[in-house]
């Protein structure tokens, strides 16, 4: 690999390189090996908010005393989740009272405004439609240098690994970030490039091991697809709005 720092020129070569570049998949995407989940046509939105109000405050609880009685937790400290039917979005509090609020949609069923003013806004507009988030954004306002969006989140590569080379994490596939299964996957896959890689040093031959974890994570991802729309269906058939 040729590196460049400033005005100096190197290079460097190792036995094992390992893809650790995350959604940027600069293997897969570099060798053709990229491919979007057709299955689950995920996009998201998302952005950090300032002035979203407290899940536990007197006002929601004086509000709506039905819906804050049954709860003997603290819902602000938690990430709080809003289902609609092909979308669920995430509430997740930040260091410094900031909120993360995002959407995920599915691509075949919500239609997300893709024109009409700032993306902020036509997020919290489409939120807006739910009686919980209308309430909570009431007085939000998103932070302009912090908002996102992302089209055909799922995805996944081909090729997981080879003589040489190794995926792993976003840069091997991504599913969704419902119950956030990123983290399980990252662990899944580094683990294994670990065992990968310590059995080439030890001797072993590599083409049966490479068939087995190609086998593995394509399988991995084949069921993650499956549970994910089995899930969403379920999800939003018993939506309470």
């Amino acid at each position: 690999m040729n590196v460049k720092h400033g005005d100096k020129r190197f290079r460097v070569s190792a036995r094992w390189v390992v893809d650790a570049s995350g959604v940027n998949a600069l293997l897969a995407r570099k060798e053709g090996w990229w491919r979007p989940n057709t299955e689950h046509p995920t996009a998201a939105a998302w952005s950090r908010w300032r002035g979203v109000k407290d899940w536990d405050s007197r006002e929601l609880a004086e509000k709506y005393p039905n819906w804050a009685a049954p709860v003997y937790g603290t819902r602000g400290t938690a990430t709080n989740h809003i289902i609609g039917e092909g979308w669920w979005a995430w509430m997740i509090p930040l260091k410094g009272g900031d909120v993360s609020v995002g959407v995920v949609y599915d691509q075949r069923l919500v239609n997300f405004s893709q024109h009409g003013g700032r993306l902020g806004d036509r997020l919290k507009n489409f939120l807006c439609k739910h009686p919980v988030a209308r309430e909570m954004l009431e007085n939000a306002e998103f932070v302009e240098e912090d908002v996102h969006r992302r089209k055909n989140l799922a995805y996944y590569s081909t090729t997981f690994a080879g003589d040489g080379f190794v995926l792993v994490g976003d840069a091997a596939a991504f599913m969704d970030p419902f119950y956030s299964p990123g983290m399980d996957w990252i662990s899944f896959t580094t683990s294994s490039a670990a065992q990968l890689i310590t059995e080439q040093r030890n001797g072993s031959p590599l083409a049966e091991r490479l068939e087995n974890i190609t086998g593995i994570f394509l399988l991995a991802i084949a069921v993650g697809s499956t549970l994910f729309i089995k899930i969403s269906i379920i999800t939003w058939e018993n939506t309470i709005c």
